[in-house]
C-alpha cells in the first residue's frame, strides 16, 4: 500500500523543516513516517511537501493511496484501523481527517491540493473512537516526548539484553539494551520511564542516566554525563556534559561540559565545549520564541523552553543561547556575548556583527563533517540548500 503523508503546516515546524518533511521530525525513538512503516502492514511511505523538499523526498502515486497527515503521530490501534479503510473512505475522529484511501485519478483530479479535505468528495466517513495524537507545535517534540517514547517500547523487537553488567547499576525493569551496544559502570534509573540503549551505542563509565531515555544506534554516551528524560538521542550523536529534557535528531555532537534543556538539536550540529542553553527566564515568566509566520516573537505557551537548532549549524566554545533561542540552517555563533534569540540561516554571528555564510563553503564543511560519518552530499542536498540560502529565514 501507498502511503502518502501530506504536509499542510509546514511553517509550523520551522527551522526542522527548511530541510525535512514534518513526518521525517523524530517524535520519540522514531520519526513520524517510521512509526507508519513499523505499525502498519507493508506500507510504502512517500512524501506530499513544499516543493523545495519534493526531489529529497520524492512524491509517488500508485493506483491504491492512503492520504494521511504528516503532524498525526502514529499509533498501533490507528493504524490497523487505517489499513482497514477500503477505497473512497475516510477515517475521521471528532471533525479531522485522519485517512483517506483513494485511487490514483481522484487524486489527480485535485492537483493543486493544499489539504487532505480538498479530496473528501463522495467519500464516506467513518468515525474513529480511539486517542489520537498530533504534533501541533514544534516544541511538542520535547514536551511530548515522555508520551512518544513509553509507546515506542512496543516496536522494540528482537533480541535484547536488560542487564548491562560492567559494573552498572540499574533500578528498575525497563531496560533494553540491544545488540553491540556497550554500557560501562554507569547508574541507569527506569523508575521513571524506559531507557532504550540501540545497537551499536556505547554509553561510557561514570555516567548517570535517568528515564524516559532513548540512546540511539551507533550514539556515544561521554564519560561522567548526566542525562535527564525525557531525552532522545538520535543516531550516531555524541553527547557529554548536562541534558534534560532534549530531542537531538541524529548525526550531531555536544561532546563536552555545558548544560542543554528543554531544546530540539536537528542533525549535523555541533555545540562547543561549555556551551549552555538557558531554560527558564529569571522572572519564571513564558518563553517567547520567534515565529516563522508572523515574523515576530509569540509566546510559547511554556516555561521551560531552551534552544532550537536547525541542521548544520555550530556554536564556539562558552557560546550562551538565551531561552527560546532559534537558530536556522548552516548557522554559525561565535560570540561571547548573548546571541539574538533569532539567528537566521546561513548566518555567520560573530563579536560585533553578522554575516552570511558563503554558500560555497557551506558546501564545503557539509561534504568534510559528513564524510567522516560515510553519509555523502548529493546533488539533491546541494539544490536544497541552495534554495535556502537564497531564502534564508
Amino acid at each position: 500500500m501507498n502511503l502518502i503523508l501530506f504536509d499542510t503546516h509546514i511553517e509550523d515546524f520551522y527551522p526542522f523543516t527548511f530541510t525535512r518533511p514534518v513526518s521525517e521530525l523524530r517524535a520519540g525513538a522514531f520519526t513520524i513516517a517510521q512509526k507508519w512503516k513499523a505499525y502498519g502492514k507493508n506500507l510504502k511511505v512517500c512524501y506530499k511537501t513544499h516543493e523545495s523538499l519534493q526531489e529529497k523526498f520524492p512524491f509517488v502515486l500508485e493506483n491504491d493511496n492512503l492520504v494521511v497527515p504528516s503532524e498525526l503521530v502514529p499509533t498501533k490501534s490507528l493504524v490497523s484501523k487505517v489499513n482497514d479503510l477500503l477505497n473512497n473512505q475516510a477515517l475521521v475522529h471528532q471533525g479531522e481527517i485522519l485517512a483517506i484511501r483513494l485511487g490514483a485519478e481522484k487524486i489527480s483530479n485535485v492537483p493543486g491540493a493544499t489539504a487532505i479535505k480538498d479530496y473528501i468528495n463522495d467519500i464516506e466517513e467513518i468515525e474513529y473512537d480511539g486517542a489520537v495524537y498530533w504534533l501541533e507545535q514544534v516544541t511538542d517534540l520535547f514536551t511530548q516526548a515522555g508520551q512518544y517514547l513509553t509507546r515506542d517500547i512496543s516496536l522494540f523487537k528482537g533480541k535484547y539484553n536488560t542487564d548491562p553488567g560492567n559494573y552498572c547499576k540499574v533500578l528498575g525493569k525497563e531496560l533494553i539494551i540491544k545488540k553491540g551496544a556497550e554500557v560501562y559502570a554507569s547508574t541507569i534509573n527506569t523508575t521513571t520511564g524506559p531507557v532504550v540503549i540501540d545497537k551499536g551505542a556505547l554509553v561510557m563509565e561514570g555516567c548517570n542516566l535517568r528515564g524516559p531515555l532513548y540512546i540511539g544506534e551507533g550514539a556515544v554516551v561521554k564519560m561522567g554525563a548526566k542525562i535527564y528524560g525525557p531525552t532522545v538521542i538520535g543516531p550516531h550523536c555524541k553527547v557529554g556534559g548536562e541534558i534534560s529534557n532534549s530531542i537531538f535528531f541524529g548525526y550531531s555532537n555536544k561532546g563536552h561540559d555545558g548544560f542543554l534543556g528543554n531544546s530540539i538539536i536537528g542533525e549535523w550540529c555541533n555545540l562547543g565545549a561549555d556551551t549552555n542553553t538557558s531554560n527558564l527566564k529569571n522572572n519564571y515568566g513564558e518563553v517567547k520564541r520567534w515565529d516563522y509566520k508572523t515574523q515576530d516573537y509569540q509566546g510559547s505557551g511554556l516555561q521551560f523552553c531552551g534552544l532550537l537548532m536547525g541542521d548544520h549549524s555550530k556554536s564556539a566554545i562558552n557560546t550562551q543561547f538565551n531561552t527560546g533561542t532559534t537558530v536556522g540552517v548552516f548557522a554559525n555563533v561565535f560570540t561571547s556575548k548573548f546571541p539574538p534569540k533569532h539567528i537566521k540561516s546561513f548566518a555567520w554571528m560573530g563579536e560585533d556583527k553578522e554575516d552570511k555564510f558563503n554558500l560555497e563553503k557551506a558546501y564545503e564543511v557539509a561534504l568534510r563533517v559528513m564524510e567522516r560519518r560515510e553519509v555523502p552530499l548529493t546533488d539533491a542536498d546541494k539544490r536544497l540548500l541552495e534554495y535556502l540560502y537564497n531564502n534564508a529565514k
